[in-house]
């Protein structure tokens, strides 16, 4: 019956992340086309932060120019993230409160350190994160589009294919590797409560052996 109930529950909050989910697609399929066009990130990395700890990350900027990002959690993780990104000044450029998955696209101007900052200061256990990042070099894509012949062009946009497919495919390994390793661990409390039943089953079955039997004593004392 616990387990049952315990299916339920889970089904119901299921489908309301499900829907949730179809909402947050949506929204992130707009911002990636108007914002995202053609990323081909410089970094690639995956990292854990535990229950209440916070990771920060540095990139050094020389020059103005655009910088590009996207995060994601497990696809069967319940758990969110806070994100936000500092200028060498300590200004806030960017603040997402308890997402999932998001992508940024600033424009900075500032020569120095910017810090990208995940907080799992209010999540309820740990979280695995991959995080991509790309700092856009205007310079060389100006040389490309206009200073270039077309054989070195068309070289260019051959690598630059490769780079993002190579970006896409790896992405989509981190992404379903954080939710076979989620998923594990679900099965591993699933199976943790299926055996807490089963030996309350087994207590309360013999203990009922034992009370009828007793009953049953008693009656041929009488």
């Amino acid at each position: 019956m616990l387990i049952l109930i315990l299916l339920v529950c889970s089904y119901a909050q299921d489908d309301e992340h499900k829907d949730d989910k179809v909402v947050l697609d949506e929204d992130i399929m707009k911002e990636w086309q108007q914002h995202m066009d053609d990323f081909t990130p410089d970094d690639l990395i995956a990292f854990t932060i535990p229950k209440g700890g916070v990771e920060t990350l540095e990139e050094f900027v020389d020059k103005p120019t655009k910088v590009r990002g996207a995060f994601f959690l497990s696809v069967y993780s319940k758990q969110k993230v806070d994100f936000s990104v500092l200028s060498p000044e300590g200004d806030l450029l960017v603040s997402r409160a308890s997402k999932k998955e998001s992508l940024f696209s600033i424009n900075v101007t500032t020569r120095g350190d910017y810090k990208f900052i995940f907080s799992n200061k209010n999540g309820n256990d740990d979280i695995q994160i991959t995080f991509a990042l790309d700092v856009h070099n205007s310079t060389q894509d100006h040389l490309q589009h206009h200073d270039l012949d077309p054989v070195t062009q068309k070289v260019i946009q051959i690598q630059e294919k490769l780079q993002e497919s190579y970006f896409e495919t790896k992405f989509s390994f981190q992404r379903k590797e954080s939710g076979f390793e989620q998923l594990s661990q679900t099965h591993t409390k699933l199976l943790s409560f299926t055996i807490v039943e089963t030996l309350v089953i087994l207590g309360v079955s013999i203990w009922q052996v034992y009370y009828i039997k007793n009953i049953l004593d008693n009656r041929r004392v009488i």
